[in-house]
């Protein structure tokens, strides 16, 4: 008995060797550029960006690096059009940033909360969140890494508001509304 579980733990053991990529390389590159979108507040708020980082891997054999995985991907300073425009205790506007500030006039969000697969150098991901209170926030991105050259793609964020009261003071009944930043294209550079 003895010797089946060694031999078994060994057999295990060579498996194990034989699936995993004899020095595989994993490989991450950076890319960063912007996205299609007319300046809000020129000169307050920066210019609408995409950023993301490539995974890159060896396949078995080779030492051609293949794209594989974006684990990390954030948009900055993208605004949506409310439609009817949102009421809120700054006044009136018809333009809305959907992020948390990491300063005074810079916007972002990390998209989504999953990695996305890149799959025959194109990727796609689409993140949908409902709220209990009606609000839906649905986010979709897309792209191409060609082998040389920029990265491409677009990206949509859009919301749902349901009919209700705000959530900050003075605490008004506000209509239901949806605010949307179309399709947009963007490029983006290896940095």
């Amino acid at each position: 008995m003895k010797r089946l579980i060694v031999l078994a733990a060994a057999l295990f053991a060579v498996l194990v060797a034989a699936s995993a990529p004899a020095g595989a390389t994993v490989k991450r590159v950076k890319y960063s550029g912007p996205v299609d979108l007319p300046e809000l507040e020129p000169g307050l708020v920066p210019h609408a960006r995409i950023e993301f980082t490539l995974r890159s891997e060896s396949k078995r054999g080779s030492s051609t690096l293949v794209p594989t995985l974006i684990p990390r991907l954030i948009e900055r300073n993208i605004y949506q059009t409310c439609n009817p425009p949102r009421t809120s205790s700054s006044g009136v506007g018809a333009h809305e940033y959907p992020s948390d500030g990491d300063s005074d006039n810079s916007f972002f969000v990390e998209y989504p909360g999953r990695p996305i697969r890149v799959k025959y150098r194109r990727f796609s991901a689409t993140d949908l969140d409902t709220l209990a209170s009606g609000e839906s926030h649905s986010f979709k991105v897309t792209g191409t890494i060609p082998r040389r050259g920029r990265a491409t793609g677009t990206i949509r964020l859009f919301d749902h508001f349901p009919a209700g009261v705000e959530s900050f003071p003075p605490f008004r009944q506000r209509p239901a509304h949806d605010c949307d930043s179309g399709t947009l294209n963007w490029t983006a550079t290896k940095r």
